[in-house]
Formats: structure tokens, C-alpha cells, sequence
């Protein structure tokens, strides 16, 4: 996966590796999180520094989309589980589930 400037200049590669590096965005201290998965395995989500040093797993999310809420206070991402189907899941900065929402419920009113 690669970071570029606003303006073209400066490509690099921040993750040099060979896996599949998908769905990347930005945590509020600027570093890069996105989701990584080996073919037919697990997908996780994960950052990076933009230099492409210190990779790190983003909490135990195993899913390859994550996000931060505007605010920085709260991490969005889907989870798949047997039982329940996919669901949105946000969480505050440590991980603690806030809430669960199946997508089959997403629009539903409240």
C-alpha cells in the first residue's frame, strides 16, 4: 500500500509486504489503518506509521474495514460471526463494544 502527498510527490510503499492490503484510511495521530488478509485466511485490521514503521494490530479486529468516527472517540468496523451474521460493531478507542448492529437492522428506525 502506498502514501502519496496531496500533490503527487513523496510515493511510498508503507507496507511492503505481500499480502492483500485493502480499505485503508487514517487514525487521528496520523497513522495509516487498513485491512490486510492471505488468500481464503482471516482479515485484520492494522496501522502503520505513514513512514511505513511500527506496524501494529488496530485492537483485535479481524476484519479488513475499520474507521474512526470524526471525533476520534469511537472505531467503527464489520463483523462476521456464525451465529448472527455481519454486523457493524462500534467501539470506543480500547475496544470496548458500544454497541452491535446487524446489517439486516441498518435504516431500521430507532
Amino acid at each position: 500500500m502506498h502514501v502519496v502527498r496531496s500533490d503527487g510527490t513523496d510515493d511510498r510503499n508503507v507496507t511492503n509486504d505481500g499480502f492483500n492490503n485493502v480499505y485503508p484510511g487514517w487514525t487521528p495521530d496520523g497513522r495509516v489503518v487498513y485491512g490486510q488478509t492471505q488468500r481464503g485466511g482471516t482479515a485484520h485490521a492494522y496501522t502503520v506509521a505513514s513512514d511505513g514503521s511500527g506496524k501494529r494490530p488496530l485492537l483485535a479486529i479481524t476484519s479488513p474495514f475499520a474507521c474512526y468516527s470524526p471525533d476520534a472517540t469511537r472505531i467503527a468496523y464489520l463483523e462476521a460471526r456464525a451465529e448472527t451474521g455481519v454486523a457493524v460493531v462500534l467501539a470506543d478507542r480500547a475496544g470496548r463494544v458500544i454497541t452491535t448492529v446487524p446489517l439486516d437492522k441498518v435504516g431500521d428506525p430507532p
